[in-house]
């Protein structure tokens, strides 16, 4: 107790100060309108804004867990969508009697796609199960896509032009002089046609398409367009740089072209390749 009574003592104009000061706010805030007003207002105001804080930390809740419900059920109403389940049986189109038709196309979607790579690929939405096989050509409204590599049963994977694998047989299309397109690696944009003889015209622009003799493509589908064209150095060949008709970074949808005389082809022509080898 003493030691309390002492420190008092030693502090008592601080206590005294303290003291007056409420005073003086007792005797302001309840004798003048005016100025009880301003505190009162002053009080509301930061109680209101505390209240209005709060408000909206509950609202931020709330629309969150209202804005996560309507997500999960947007998900569940496309995941009942159409769009959502496969086709039991794929759609091939075909114009009259199939017996004298060769190519079938159906649609497929692009769920992956590289085009950064030295070695580019496409994965496509259709598989064995929709009656994709491997080395079938895949083409869209632009020109020539890839070719079919590998197939699961739902999926499939495409050899993309702008792969160092792929090779392509192509022509001139106003000349009918054959090459092959191959890609060097270096720009998604362009290609390259070789085995062109360095004695042929060209000039930019002119048309780039697939052959007769692919064993994958139909004939006379868009590759590009003629950039520009170099003699091959001690060669009687010329390198032809081609403009792909195809924008690798903006696919979207594609064809899968189905080839019903393929398979009699390849046996045919196996055969003959085993005689020569032999």
């Amino acid at each position: 107790m003493q030691f309390i009574f002492n420190f008092i003592l030693y502090r008592k104009s601080f206590f005294l100060f303290l003291i007056l000061e409420m005073l003086c706010f007792y005797w302001l805030f309840t004798n003048e309108g005016y100025q009880q007003s301003v505190f009162l207002n002053s009080a509301n105001g930061i109680v209101g804004a505390a209240s209005a804080s709060t408000q909206q930390i509950k609202t931020y809740f709330y629309l969150k867990e209202e804005n996560e419900s309507l997500l999960l059920a947007l998900a569940k109403s496309k995941t009942q969508q159409v769009g959502s389940f496969r086709l039991d049986t794929p759609r091939w189109y075909k114009v009259g009697d199939s017996s004298t038709q060769r190519y079938l196309y159906t649609v497929a979607q692009v769920v992956n796609s590289t085009t950064n790579f030295k070695n580019n690929y496409i994965t496509l939405n259709k598989g064995s199960a929709d009656g994709i096989k491997p080395l079938s050509a895949v083409v869209n409204q632009s020109g020539v896509v890839g070719v079919v590599k590998d197939v699961s049963k739902h999926f499939s994977t495409v050899l993309s032009v702008i792969n160092r694998n792929s090779t392509i047989p192509a022509k001139i299309e106003k000349s009918n002089y054959t090459g092959t397109l191959v890609w060097d690696g270096v720009d998604y944009r362009f290609a390259t046609l070789s085995e062109v003889p360095s004695e042929v015209k060209l000039k930019k622009g002119d048309r780039i398409v697939s052959n007769e003799y692919s064993a994958i493509f139909p004939s006379d589908v868009a590759i590009g367009t003629v950039e520009s064209s170099s003699v091959v150095s001690g060669s009687s060949m010329q390198a032809v740089k081609i403009r792909l008709s195809v924008n690798f970074k903006q696919l979207s949808n594609v064809f899968i072209v189905l080839d019903l005389e393929k398979s009699e082809r390849d046996s045919l022509e196996n055969k003959m390749n085993s005689l020569l080898n032999n």
